[in-house]
């Protein structure tokens, strides 16, 4: 039995569709009064629970062999810190915990490529970068990293697992939230691109990556998983042109940054919401690194889904969902 946490996600909702097709059996933790509106058809595998109570984890994971961790805090704003810290690090840790006194059989880490150490020079980034104090890397990064560090104790330990290392991931759902929100900014016309690259990978590779390691239970192991890199602008370009409206045509300057995250600073305290734009998320609109993805080719025979396809499908799912 493998037990998804975080199952109302992105990555977790996908998940948990490829599993009920393929007829293993699963379970999809979610918290309480969580938005459920990625798991539609799911009521029957939907457990309700917070892994950060040590007591629950404690009763729910012997009812499982597999953990398949996608929980996580994901955010570019300063004030979610702790929050990141709690989920990401301390939730993190007790599941690897418990996972190790009830022996479980595969830990599979959803983790990200903002965990990986870099430079500021946009170089090639590998599997084997080390983490370094960088002005590139943020808070949400920092939690990533340091919930990474709890999974490799617990290979240390003697925990089966594997870390997985996602770019962008890009599939349809809320285009008001994670990276559909990229798709919403071109259909709402907006006028303005940053300078860097964007690291990409579609949803359906991600599940079919994690498909194939818990058949070879590869451990002691993490895989970037991005099918390659592009410039927001031509990035913006090739959605625009799918979903049939004008591209942002503008080069974003620095002092423009500058006022849009005040004013996006603003309007989240009149609105009681997190800031679209903060000086996180355009450093890193700004950034140039590069994840590599041989070892996941090599090591997996993997070939990723071309950008061309990625958009659209993800075009056609969310003018569906959206119309």
């Amino acid at each position: 039995m493998i037990l998804i946490t975080g199952a109302n996600g992105l990555i977790g909702s996908f998940m948990c569709k490829a599993l009920k097709k393929a007829k293993i059996r699963f379970r999809a933790l979610v918290r309480e009064n969580s938005d459920l509106s990625l798991l539609q058809g799911m009521a029957d595998y939907i457990v309700y629970g917070d892994f950060l109570s040590l007591e629950f984890l404690k009763q729910l994971i012997p009812n499982f062999n597999i953990v398949i961790h996608c929980a996580a805090v994901v955010s570019f704003s300063r004030a979610k810190d702790k929050e990141m810290h709690d989920v990401n690090v301390v939730g993190t840790r007790q599941l690897v915990d418990t996972a190790l006194d009830n022996d479980i059989d595969y830990f599979i880490h959803l983790s990200s490529v903002a965990a990986i150490g870099r430079n500021d020079q946009g170089n090639l980034v590998d599997e084997h970068n080390h983490w370094i104090t960088s002005k590139s890397n943020t808070s949400y990064g920092e939690s990533k990293y340091f919930s990474e560090l709890e999974v490799w104790r617990g290979i240390q330990e003697g925990l089966k697992a594997v870390i997985i290392n996602p770019s962008v991931v890009l599939a349809p759902g809320d285009w008001n939230k994670g990276s559909p929100k990229l798709f919403k900014y071109v259909w709402d016309e907006n006028k303005y691109y940053g300078s860097g690259k964007l690291n990409y990978v579609d949803i359906r590779d991600v599940v079919s990556a994690i498909m194939l390691l818990i058949d070879k239970r590869i451990t002691n192991e993490r895989f970037i998983l991005s099918a390659g890199a592009i410039s927001f602008k031509l990035f913006f370009e090739i959605i625009a042109k799918a979903l049939k409206k004008r591209t942002p045509y503008i080069k974003a300057p620095k002092s423009l940054n500058s006022f849009a995250t005040i004013l996006f600073q603003i309007k989240s305290l009149i609105t009681n919401s997190e800031p679209l734009v903060t000086r996180e998320s355009i450093r890193v609109s700004n950034n140039t690194t590069v994840f590599d993805n041989h070892k996941v080719k090599n090591m997996l025979n993997f070939e990723f889904i071309s950008l061309e396809n990625t958009v659209k499908w993800t075009v056609a799912e969310l003018l569906k969902k959206n119309s």
